[in-house]
């Protein structure tokens, strides 16, 4: 793969110290998990992982929870997908998301 030139990864002078923070659908508003130091499917680490050349990086999953219908069944249309992962927080969620215990909030 060709490494871009130019652009935001000319300035990271060691990768290993790069953390990447991301929104996970499939985790719970407001927990965190590390993740592993692969793509693990997501068009933007793959990106980036393309950008820099390298892997060997941090990554960060604080979990937006799947956006579901009034009785409780998660929602399956893609673009109401889009739509919430996009939306603005409410001010319960971001409440809950302000009180996360990231691992980045302790010195990770």
């Amino acid at each position: 793969m060709v490494r871009p030139s130019g652009g935001w990864y000319t300035y990271i002078k060691y990768v290993s110290d790069l953390i990447v923070i991301c929104d996970d659908l499939d985790l719970p508003l407001g927990t965190s998990a590390s993740g592993a130091r692969a793509a693990a499917g997501t068009q933007g680490h793959e990106l980036i992982i393309a950008a820099l050349g390298s892997q060997e990086f941090a990554r960060i999953k604080i979990g937006i929870g799947r956006p579901a219908k009034e009785d409780g069944t998660p929602v399956s249309d893609e673009d109401a997908i889009v739509d919430y992962v996009l939306s603005d927080f409410t001010r319960r969620e971001e409440a809950v998301i302000e009180a996360c215990h990231c691992p980045c909030r302790s010195g990770y």
